[in-house]
């Protein structure tokens, strides 16, 4: 039995990936514009900086340790 033999890839970028990054750029396009539009809030973006903070830094946790550092197990 004879395998197939492959075709050869075009150089670059398959077409899926351009008209998915097409897709991606101009969907965050869209967005920043209707950011830009919009209104905002003080009090209501104050809240949703925190809460971003508080999620990416990991200060507010369920096991809340204190500012004491932890004991090293020895050996």
């Amino acid at each position: 039995m004879y395998r197939k033999k492959q075709k050869e890839q075009p150089p670059g970028s398959p077409a899926w990936m351009t008209t998915y990054s097409d897709l991606v750029t101009q969907l965050l396009a869209f967005f920043v514009l209707l950011f830009a539009y919009s209104s905002i809030n003080e009090t209501k973006y104050q809240e949703i900086v925190y809460s971003l903070r508080t999620a990416f830094t990991g200060s507010a946790g369920v096991l809340n340790m204190g500012p004491q550092p932890l004991e090293r197990v020895p050996n």
